[in-house]
């Protein structure tokens, strides 16, 4: 007679980190989700982005785990440029001025992933001999701008300095 836990114990749940492209790519699908199917907002917008920024984390972790045993620096600008990108969206669901403050700590967040994925990027350009089948393409980098270029653009925008001096110049003239 065969009884269920028999079965069972030989069969053990093993937990196991993928691939962090896996992950990178699991970020992107649930980052598209809310912006290339063009869903109307509602609630389940928080829910994607929040899926595509935990994806984009845990391939963080995936980078230094799978890199730190080679001893090689890992391609975290790609994870980071998913992060960065996927706040700066994520900060558009609040646009009621009762809640502005979650609009601009999630840019400002943005900002830092942004840096941190510059930094990544001028870490593997000096290091690049250290493995010459990781290249930084043009598109890489041009990622990391855009995404600053966006964040400066909105943070013009709400900057009330800029919008008085220009106020100003308008009415002196």
């Amino acid at each position: 007679m065969i009884s269920c836990s028999d079965i069972v114990s030989d069969y053990q749940e093993e937990e196991q980190i993928l691939d962090y492209q896996e992950y990178i790519y699991q970020g992107w699908n649930a980052f598209e989700t809310v912006n290339l199917n063009e869903l109307e907002q509602d609630s389940t917008n928080a829910y994607y982005y929040e899926l595509a920024l935990d994806m984009f984390e845990v391939s963080v972790q995936a980078i230094d785990y799978e890199f730190s045993d080679q001893n090689l620096i890992g391609p975290h600008y790609q994870s980071y440029n998913g992060i960065g990108w996927t706040q700066l969206y994520y900060s558009s669901e609040f646009l009621d001025p009762s809640v502005h403050y979650k609009r601009d700590s999630l840019r400002q967040e943005s900002k830092v992933y942004f840096d941190k994925s510059l930094i990544s990027i001028s870490n593997i350009d000096n290091l690049q001999t250290q493995n010459e089948n990781f290249i930084i393409t043009s598109k890489d980098r041009c990622d990391t701008y855009s995404g600053l270029s966006y964040l400066y653009y909105y943070n013009g925008l709400n900057d009330s300095s800029l919008i008085s001096s220009e106020k100003m110049r308008s009415s002196s003239a």
